[in-house]
């Protein structure tokens, strides 16, 4: 579990523009024969139309993104898989499963992750306002099945400042697989993408990505080489899981929303990321940033935005997956 300080990225207008442009694309990683990536989103219960609305948003913005998983990555759920497997993410978290106590996975293809979504009034704390993280990962690492819970009294005055989608598409993200455990189960089984993890140095190892961050201004080559410095406070759900605030401040993945109306990019650094990983990206779609100079003015949602204590931070959960889904296998 980690506090979180969350982010910014653009209006809905300019994300539907974004997502809708023209321009010519460039592809990171080749695609492999299988049908494009999906995300699937399964209400645990009735959406607010703020809720749903937000989260199709995201959905359009990541799926215009992630073209594709890396080979072998589609696969399919038979009837006895997705019983089985249902049984495992209905348990209790104490139990060792997602506490998802109504999903029900279907069987038939899997080109890309489902999502189990709710917005609720409680998260077990009255601080928290998110929990997002895989369910059931791939063999290789890669999630399957996730789950994204949001506090619904915050839903208003994050849409109110435009930053409800940007929200939406942080904590998804979460789900794909930006995430410390994800980045420790690199799909090759080779080289993990994270090093230092739970150090001061925790930093994040992938190519891709690197080469985006060289390519950021002002250029600070020691930045980005030989790695990515991942945060290295904050402790769990925060540490480690996200982008160092103290030197990328507005860039998406780091772990604080800024102030309304400072956007937060989704950067080609994390588009890299998601390509280290072994997704197929469209990196055109990745949004101009440039390395903040100074301190960039941190957002207090608790401070007359939201009812609730001024200047504590805002905590969100990172979930971890409690199994792999292998085909044909009991859980």
């Amino acid at each position: 579990m980690r506090p979180i300080r969350l982010f910014t990225l653009c209006s809905l207008m300019a994300l539907v523009a974004a997502c809708s442009s023209s321009s010519p694309t460039t592809i990171i990683n080749t695609p492999p024969v299988s049908t494009r990536f999906t995300i699937q989103v399964m209400y645990l219960s009735t959406p607010s139309a703020a809720f749903q609305v937000a989260m199709d948003s995201a959905v359009k913005r990541l799926t215009a993104i992630v073209t594709s998983g890396p080979a072998g990555y589609a696969t399919t759920m038979s009837t006895a898989d997705a019983a089985n497997y249902t049984t495992l993410i209905r348990k209790t978290t104490a139990n060792g499963g997602c506490g998802l106590g109504n999903a029900t996975l279907s069987s038939g293809a899997y080109p890309g992750i489902v999502i189990f979504a709710q917005d609720t009034a409680t998260l077990g704390s009255s601080l928290i306002i998110a929990q997002a993280g895989p369910c059931l990962v791939r063999n290789g690492g890669l999630p399957i099945v996730a789950s994204m819970r949001f506090r619904t009294d915050y839903l208003a005055p994050l849409a109110s400042n435009n930053q409800l989608v940007d929200v939406m598409t942080h904590e998804m993200l979460h789900t794909l697989g930006f995430n410390s455990t994800v980045f420790g189960t690199r799909p090759d089984s080779i080289t993990p993408l994270i090093t230092g993890a739970g150090t001061n140095a925790t930093a994040f190892r992938g190519a891709n990505a690197k080469i985006a961050c060289l390519t950021f201004s002002p250029t600070v080559t020691a930045t980005c080489s030989p790695t990515i410095p991942l945060e290295n406070t904050g402790g769990g759900g925060t540490a480690d899981d996200h982008w160092r605030e103290s030197i990328f401040k507005t860039e998406l993945m780091t772990g604080t929303i800024e102030a309304k109306g400072v956007r937060m990019p989704l950067s080609a650094m994390t588009l890299g990321a998601l390509a280290d990983l072994g997704y197929t990206v469209t990196a055109s779609l990745a949004e101009p940033f440039t390395l903040p100079v100074g301190s960039s003015p941190l957002m207090n949602l608790l401070a007359g935005d939201v009812p609730a204590n001024s200047g504590t931070p805002i905590p969100e959960t990172i979930m971890r997956a409690v199994g792999v889904f292998r085909p044909g296998q009991q859980p």
